[in-house]
């Protein structure tokens, strides 16, 4: 095994769907740009399915299966027919690698089983890295409630995750895995047992998780654009939602809330559709909004012309469940494209920050307060506002703490054999 610290250190890394995918999310994004910027130090090997979130058919030129060359990646793409346990272990058993990086806690195939292996010995045993990607936050914990927790329960009381090391996108993430995984252990206090009326004195202490905090990197296309600053008119208001059309995403709320706004208001969604009742659900809410509100589903978009998208629109609107991160919040602040979100990302204090605003679920009133004033900003008091979000942020996507972050994720001496 090699010296961690190295070149070249191997890092088998499983996540449910890869590029060329689009429709699984921010997942993709965080690793392929992890991939782009640490892929001369690091050898990646990515474990991931065949075809993006929900398609019949296979990516369009790729061999599954087997290891390919993608960009600074190894990547293996594997079939409805290679995704079996057996195949699972083989893999685990006999590819050398020196770190096990997974995305999801929850996806069955791309983590858990990976977790149990291991935990029956049946490889070798390598470091573990585990990064739930939002899946933790509150909102998102409520989606399939129960599933979800009996689970935690069930690992938590095997202790099963003991000895995994935790990558947190964001200070937030940290708080939601502790509060997950916290345990309260009795320990013997001091060298001797002491005794209290014939009873052993055991002092309590609180067991954290160790959890590493690295910022999910942004794609270099968000650095070398800048962005054009739109005219903006009085009285109107053009409104983006991009994202997954899901419960998560939470583009129910945002058709309520435009209910009531005075103004010509144009409201175009993109994305794929994900869950088709659910946007049933969606279809009906904006059967029913007024003829100011004009709603439009534009289809699904390239990730290439995501910025395009945004440069167009005065607003991006997005009262999403739980973002670990959320790639597409700061693809629109680069591009000048100030935000209305929710306060279940790591995008907080916004208002403060002079680039858009984040609210909690329940403060409907805050949202179309907000929503009115961005119908009657002028351009002048716009073009501020605009500015002022595509200079911070440029500023934060190329903060090279980000980037040493995430280095040192991998990078670390303190990593050594363990056993789950």
């Amino acid at each position: 095994m090699k010296k961690y610290g190295e070149k070249n250190l191997r890092v088998l890394t499983f996540v449910s769907h890869f590029i060329p995918g689009v429709k699984a999310g921010g997942a993709i994004r965080s690793v392929l740009n992890l991939v782009e910027a640490l892929g001369d130090d690091l050898e990646f090997m990515i474990v991931t399915s065949d075809r993006d979130l929900n398609d019949k058919n296979t990516y369009f030129g790729i061999l599954p299966d087997r290891w390919t060359q993608v960009g600074k990646a190894k990547v293996m793409y594997l079939s409805p027919r290679g995704k079996s346990i057996l195949n699972l272990w083989k893999l685990l058993r006999y590819t050398e690698y020196d770190i096990l990086y997974l995305n999801s806690f929850f996806d069955r195939f791309f983590s858990m089983v990976p977790i149990f292996i291991q935990l029956l010995g049946a490889t070798s045993k390598v470091p573990i890295i585990l990064a739930p990607r939002g899946e933790f936050s509150e909102g998102a914990l409520n989606i399939k409630f129960i599933r979800k927790i009996i689970y935690i329960r069930v690992v938590n009381a095997l202790n099963i995750y003991r000895k995994i090391e935790w990558h947190a996108s964001s200070l937030h993430e940290k708080e939601d895995i502790i509060r997950i995984f916290k345990k309260n252990f009795y320990i013997k206090k001091g060298m001797h047992i002491k005794k209290v009326y014939g009873i052993d004195f055991l002092e309590k202490r609180d067991i954290e998780p160790h959890i590493n905090i690295a910022i999910d990197l942004p794609g270099n296309e968000i650095i070398k654009e800048k962005p054009i600053f739109r005219q903006k008119e009085t009285g109107k208001l053009r409104v983006v939602f991009l994202s997954r059309i899901c419960r998560k995403k939470n583009l129910d709320l945002a058709l309520e809330l435009l209910k009531g706004l005075k103004g010509v208001v144009e409201f175009n969604i993109y994305g794929p559709v994900e869950d088709h009742i659910y946007w049933g659900k969606c279809k009906s809410l904006i059967n029913n909004l007024s003829d100011n509100i004009i709603v439009r589903y534009c289809g699904e978009v390239p990730h290439e012309k995501v910025r395009f998208v945004f440069q167009e629109h005065d607003l991006f609107f997005f009262p999403t469940h739980g973002e670990n991160y959320g790639h597409v919040i700061i693809e629109a602040i680069t591009a000048g494209c100030p935000v209305l979100i929710s306060d279940q990302t790591p995008w907080r204090n916004l208002e403060y920050k002079g680039v858009g605003w984040d609210f909690g679920l329940e403060e409907k009133d805050n949202f179309r307060s907000i929503l009115q004033r961005c119908i009657d900003m002028g351009n002048e008091e716009y073009k501020m506002l605009s500015n002022r979000s595509y200079i911070y942020g440029h500023d934060r996507v190329t903060d090279p703490d980000i980037l040493e972050q995430n280095r040192r994720l991998f990078l670390q001496d303190r990593f050594k054999m363990v056993e789950l």
